[in-house]
């Protein structure tokens, strides 16, 4: 009796049927779904593949949809990122848009709570630590964070927070 079961993580680069038949054949008893990459379509698709598969096969696959809890995220911005260099001061916002207002930069968060969670001197790590900005303080209606940033980097749509 077999104990131990395989879990396989499907991509883009796994997930026609035919490397789906492979890895079934090689042993996979479950696959998993990364559902912070990807569109509902593509995971129907994979889905789908998973299930002709073990139809096929005859080995019933279990699928797993990893689902990520919630997360604070900066908000849309320019396809290219915004470059920061250690030192510069900008202002993270809970407005909707990235905006440049005499010069300071203006960078939507998509958490309306996080000025007034914050205090001055607190770290704020953005995507996954690579961007290290510190909390300079909040305006009156807690609708903003003026940051200075402790190392290069650079700032994209969505990235964690």
């Amino acid at each position: 009796m077999k104990n131990t079961k395989v879990i396989c993580t499907l991509g883009p680069s796994s997930s026609d049927k035919k490397t789906i038949l492979a890895l079934v054949e090689g042993g996979m008893d479950a696959a998993r779904l990364n559902f912070s990459h990807g569109t509902h379509a593509q995971f129907k698709e994979i889905i789908r593949n998973v299930r002709e598969v073990s139809k096929e096969t005859g080995h019933p696959v279990a699928i797993i949809q990893d689902l990520q809890g919630p997360k604070i995220r900066v908000g849309g911005i320019a396809q290219e990122g915004i470059h920061v260099k250690k030192g510069e001061r900008f202002v993270l916002h809970t407005g909707e848009a990235y905006i440049v207002k005499k010069g300071m930069h203006y960078i939507p968060i998509q958490y309306k709570d996080l000025p007034k969670d914050i205090e001055k001197g607190d770290p704020i790590l953005i995507d996954d630590g690579k961007l290290e900005l510190v909390a300079l303080g909040t305006n009156m209606r807690n609708t903003q964070i003026e940051v200075e940033a402790k190392n290069d980097g650079v700032i994209y749509s969505n990235k964690g927070i």
